[in-house]
């Protein structure tokens, strides 16, 4: 996204599913478009969407590894 997009650019994802690349083009500027067949999903990433603009949403930085074996739990 960031590679092929500029900040107020538009983003489509036709398969959304939760909202992650929704979330991620929010995130940087872009505007979000997205739809999917399953009520659930659209439901869930509505809410993500809120609780980004809330200032709720819990993410990991871009360079942190999703699992880091030796990080001290």
């Amino acid at each position: 996204m960031l590679a092929l997009t500029h900040p107020g650019q538009n983003v489509l994802d036709p398969y959304l599913g939760v909202g992650s690349s929704a979330l991620a083009a929010l995130k940087h500027g872009r505007v979000a478009h997205g739809c999917d067949i399953t009520e659930e999903y659209i439901e869930i990433a509505l809410k993500r969407i809120e609780s980004f603009y809330a200032g709720t949403l819990k993410t990991r930085p871009m360079n942190k590894p999703v699992y880091d074996p030796n990080e001290d739990s």
